[in-house]
């Protein structure tokens, strides 16, 4: 619901340009949206084996 909401509100920004500008725009939402889920798993990657090792020890 979120993203529909982030959607229309791009487009409602750029209403009067060209359809390959919007998509571009969409194109690097996506990509920091992307960038940002990576770097979160990899956060939690970092801390499961964090854990684990200390459950080790």
């Amino acid at each position: 619901m979120s993203i529909y909401n982030d959607i229309t509100m791009l487009r409602m920004n750029h209403t009067n340009d060209e359809l390959g500008y919007f998509f571009g725009k969409m194109d690097e939402e996506f990509q920091t949206l992307e960038n940002v889920i990576k770097n979160t798993l990899e956060t939690i990657d970092t801390y499961e084996k964090e854990i684990e090792f200390n459950s080790e020890i």
